[in-house]
């Protein structure tokens, strides 16, 4: 369906508006289909003097937990900051009532890292973008 007061825009520039309806959009569309889904939303942030240094975005349904995004601050990598953030988003899953947690990565040491958190890989594609692979690991709670 076409209507002359429709207007097409493409462009490389991110707009956050767009992309956050787009986002909710396609959430609200699947979420229809799975009535009895239980999503909340799961989020950590490790603030040092008020500035922002970790965190993590994530969110528990169906008795899984989802991590999207684990961060740390270059500064503050490899002090076991990304440990204590991986034990509380768990420990907040299984009062949540999940059972296990998924989480994904592009990057190789970032994949081994989650492994020696317990993570065990579910599926690994070689080459997914570029000579990037694309791991998704699993962890029974």
């Amino acid at each position: 369906m076409q209507n002359e007061s429709m207007s097409w825009l493409i462009s490389n520039k991110e707009d956050p508006n767009s992309i956050r309806m787009i986002s909710q959009g396609v959430t609200e569309y699947g979420r229809q289909f799975s009535t009895d889904g239980n999503a909340e939303p799961l989020n950590i942030s490790l603030f040092l003097d008020s500035i922002l240094i970790a965190g993590a975005i994530a969110r528990t349904e169906y008795q899984r937990l989802f991590v999207s995004y684990l961060w740390v601050d270059t500064d503050w990598r490899g002090t076991g900051l990304g440990k204590q953030i991986l034990e509380r988003l768990e420990e907040e899953a299984k009062l949540r009532g999940c059972k296990d947690a998924l989480i994904e990565t592009l990057l190789d040491p970032i994949a081994n890292f989650y492994e020696k958190q317990g993570y065990r890989p579910w599926v690994t594609i070689p080459n997914y973008v570029g000579n990037f692979t694309r791991h998704i690991l699993l962890k029974h709670l």
